[in-house]
């Protein structure tokens, strides 16, 4: 068997995962096929897409607590990269 390929998802992807809207299906199954990875500012920029949907009332209180602790378990499989500049240098070039 072999392993899965990484591939980079953005917060807006993630947010996906938790909350269903427009992209749900395809982002579950493009998250079932890659490995996850992201910035190391991911977590933070997830928790303010949320908590802004918590104060908008699009999202219960109840259902935002579910998700954040959803969110603090799938933590363990995405590797998160620390966004210096050589990391975005080659990341511009690999986009091209």
């Amino acid at each position: 068997m072999t392993s899965r390929q990484w591939a980079y998802f953005d917060t807006s992807v993630l947010v996906k995962r938790y909350i269903k809207e427009a992209g749900s299906i395809a982002t579950g199954r493009l998250l079932q096929r890659f490995r996850f990875l992201s910035s190391s500012i991911l977590p933070v920029e997830a928790m303010s897409a949320l908590s802004r949907r918590r104060a908008s009332g699009d999202l219960a209180h109840r259902d935002f607590l579910a998700i954040q602790s959803r969110l603090r378990k799938d933590r363990d499989y995405w590797e998160l990269v620390e966004a210096a500049e050589p990391v975005l240098l080659q990341a511009e070039e690999l986009v091209q």
